[in-house]
């Protein structure tokens, strides 16, 4: 399974402009009704929707490492004053960093308790998780990619669906908005 952090990449630029073209209940994802979300359901609606094309600013179609870090910290910063602040990273590193176990302080290389862009991307680049999204190693993220990634991010209990439960506990609406 690929990591939990990575997940969080692709929905962190989705929380920055998440629109109409973004479905926002379970039933707008659950094509067949049976009260959870396939894979296959998933990746029909998230290509369908402007998720990927919120991380992919320069309209190329592929995410590079410098969208990916970009699109993460802007999801993580919450309250988009532009630093990551410890409650904000809490909160992300308890859906997207569990496997990593990284604290706040490792990356906060000036101790002034906030996380600036450069810091993030710095420790961020420390990880795999941008190559872990990159699952055909081409260097780039492609849309399905990145759809797959966020798919494996909110299936929480890794059954290959995402359920109602999943759906409704911050699983997807916390990483998609």
């Amino acid at each position: 399974m690929q990591s939990k952090w990575l997940i969080a990449t692709g929905l962190s630029i989705a929380a920055l402009g998440a629109s109409a073209a973004t479905p926002n209940q379970i039933s707008d994802w659950d094509s067949d009704g049976n009260g959870s979300i396939s894979q296959s359901e998933w990746g029909n609606q998230c290509t369908q929707s402007d998720l990927f094309d919120n991380w992919d600013t320069d309209n190329d179609g592929l995410i590079d490492d410098d969208e990916y870090a970009t699109g993460l910290f802007r999801h993580w910063d919450a309250n988009d004053n532009g630093v990551l602040e410890e409650s904000e990273w809490l909160k992300a590193n308890e859906n997207w960093f569990e496997e990593y176990d990284i604290q706040f302080s490792a990356w906060d290389s000036d101790e002034d308790g906030f996380l600036e862009y450069r810091e993030f991307d710095t420790g961020l680049g420390k990880t795999s998780s941008y190559s872990d999204w990159d699952a055909n190693n081409t260097l780039f993220i492609e849309p399905e990619d990145f759809c797959t990634s966020l798919f494996n991010q909110a299936d929480a209990n890794d059954d290959d669906s995402i359920n109602v439960g999943e759906f409704d506990d911050d699983a997807v609406l916390w990483y998609v908005y």
